[in-house]
């Protein structure tokens, strides 16, 4: 069932990363995921490739605004960012480092296929 695509999860809170490898799972996506900036440094220099990323700015280990800059040089897919921070500047520099959207937590597992749909065609929206 894993044939619209892979994406790769970089997210250090447990609870959400866990929702979200299920919910992408159940919609037929292929996931990776890393819990810290070592582990998704490693994912993306391995060779595996994906074809969208999801990924938390806050990580312990590095920032995520260099892994963005890290995936522009190895990848070219789209990177949404979900995360916290809601300060205009945080937002505008992630778009700025190459990210192609970002979703404010907590948000709606709705809201977040709706997006996927928009980098991924074949994403079924029906959850």
């Amino acid at each position: 069932m894993a044939d619209k695509g892979r994406i790769l999860i970089i997210e250090d809170e447990t609870v959400l990363r866990m929702m979200l490898q299920r919910l992408l799972t159940t919609q037929g996506y292929d996931i990776l995921v890393a819990d810290r900036y070592h582990s998704a440094e490693e994912a993306i220099t391995s060779g595996q490739a994906a074809d969208l990323v999801l990924m938390d700015l806050n990580l312990p280990g590095g920032s995520g605004f260099d892994l963005i800059r890290l995936i522009r040089t190895h990848w070219k897919v789209p990177v949404i960012v979900l995360s916290g921070m809601k300060q205009e500047a945080s937002v505008l520099r992630a778009l700025e480092e190459g990210a192609v959207d970002f979703v404010q937590k907590p948000f709606s597992p709705q809201e977040l296929l709706m997006r996927l749909k928009r980098y991924l065609p074949c994403g079924d929206v029906s959850a």
